[in-house]
């Protein structure tokens, strides 16, 4: 029986599922997720089929999610597997997918399969999962057929969830961010007006590197990890908290993102389009140069800042390279370390 399963497996044996809890000469105990002991007679279990689904390292579990059928498939898909890879517990080899399934009456319906290493914590991620899934919609304004899952719009199409921030706090973050800074009062009211709140959940990016954009992002709250990506890697490269922002240049000019940013907690963003800011300063031009010359001050900045950072670095690294050839030359010419005596 120890070849088949183990105590601490998690087994499937005549459509019953659970982990095995006790192996004895004429029975097999599983307790199941609802906490109920089960004993299956060894003979049994010899006969039936069963599925350990301890030996397998992967598994790939799927859900059916609808989706209202006016909006776009491939923005559907992008957004599931975007939600499904941010989760914890979900593998990202093999990369989550999906498919568009079918048309019902209701709308469009998706397949989302995803990848998990623990299969005793499947419902667990598979909630994670659909609440990821269902912020992404509402993020994205993607309504869900399902009547208490829509997402209820105001008339400007902004978030129910906007209400939860009053003009007069958005105002107060959009003063910190140097360049929106030197609108007007006037304009900052327009800007205002047409800004909007999305929520983020740990694990989620917000912007990636290489993508279009046009948005500028202010931490409402919660923490961010900034990343730069190089040959398939990525690392951390920077942290950002509430009152921060990020993204102008996208805004300004529609650069690409430089970097990718992925929260840390779960994080609200106060986000401000080029459509919003163009309408905001209406072609004033003063305004433009005014914000360029403080762009490219705090670019030109940062750059000595990072040139001065390698200059340190270069030094230390110097010094330990001298250091290490010294002590290989103590060694290779005297066969002593650096100190010992003669």
């Amino acid at each position: 029986m120890g070849k088949m399963i183990r105590i601490g497996d998690w087994v499937s044996v005549m459509e019953c599922e659970g982990i095995v809890t006790g192996i004895n000469f004429s029975h097999v105990t599983l307790t199941t997720r609802a906490q109920s002991q089960v004993t299956i007679p060894n003979d049994t279990v010899i006969q039936s089929r069963v599925t350990n689904y301890s030996r397998t390292p992967v598994h790939v579990q799927s859900l059916i999610i609808e989706a209202s059928e006016d909006v776009a498939p491939r923005l559907v898909c992008g957004v599931l597997t975007d939600a499904a890879a941010a989760v914890d517990g979900v593998l990202r080899k093999p990369a989550p997918m999906a498919r568009l399934h079918a048309f019902k009456e209701t709308g469009a319906q998706y397949q989302l399969w995803f990848a998990l290493a623990d299969f005793g914590q499947v419902l667990d991620i598979e909630s994670r999962v659909r609440i990821y899934v269902w912020n992404a919609f509402r993020r994205h304004r993607i309504p869900m057929p399902t009547p208490h899952m829509a997402v209820r719009m105001d008339a400007r199409g902004r978030s129910h969830e906007r209400a939860t921030v009053s003009d007069d706090q958005i105002l107060t973050h959009i003063r910190q961010v140097d360049i929106l800074s030197l609108l007007s009062e006037e304009q900052l009211v327009v800007l205002v007006r047409d800004a909007r709140v999305e929520e983020f959940l740990p694990g989620e990016r917000v912007v990636r590197q290489g993508a279009d954009g046009q948005e500028l992002f202010v931490i409402l709250d919660g923490v961010m990890n900034v990343e730069e990506e190089a040959g398939g890697l990525s690392k951390i490269v920077n942290r950002m908290a509430k009152g921060q922002f990020f993204g102008e240049m996208s805004l300004l000019t529609g650069a690409p993102r430089s970097v990718t940013v992925v929260c840390e907690t779960p994080a609200r963003v106060l986000v401000i389009g080029k459509e919003a800011f163009g309408r905001a300063i209406d072609g004033n031009a003063d305004v433009i140069d005014r914000i360029g010359a403080v762009v490219v001050a705090r670019q030109m900045n940062s750059q000595i800042a990072r040139e001065a950072m390698h200059r340190e670095r270069d030094a230390q690294d110097l010094a330990k390279e001298t250091r290490s050839l010294i002590a290989k030359m103590y060694k290779f010419l005297w066969g002593r370390k650096i100190g010992d005596g003669l």
